[in-house]
């Protein structure tokens, strides 16, 4: 019992050298690097995101195309900079979404509130 307990924590530290990936199917990782954009490619063969989840002054879309947002300082307003960038944009949608979803619902339930359930 001992013996297995320190075998699981000896393999819990030390750092993998494949991924699962890479043992299971190593042809599929072999055609996902050759097909991935070498930007997206870490020196130390890993993949590099950050730039796709950063802030920017444009929003990715599938297949290369891209939305180019107001450039910085095109809406200040005194010494504030309101410029939308990615994440304000994303912000905005998630609100949108939001209100899309629960104002309905509240005017549902507004309605039904006889019909509600009373508990007890």
């Amino acid at each position: 019992m001992f013996a297995t307990i320190a075998l699981l924590v000896a393999a819990a530290m030390t750092p993998p050298t494949t991924s699962g990936l890479d043992m299971l199917a190593p042809a599929l990782v072999q055609e996902r690097d050759e097909a991935m954009p070498a930007g997206d490619q870490h020196e130390e063969g890993g993949l590099d995101i950050m730039h796709h989840i950063q802030d920017a002054r444009e929003i990715e879309l599938p297949f290369g195309a891209a939305i180019h947002l107001p450039a910085e300082g095109s809406w200040v307003v005194g010494p504030i900079d309101l410029t939308p960038t990615k994440h304000v944009v994303f912000l905005w949608a998630a609100g949108a979404l939001t209100l899309l979803l629960f104002l309905p619902a509240a005017r549902r339930a507004r309605r039904n509130q006889a019909r509600s359930p009373k508990g007890g």
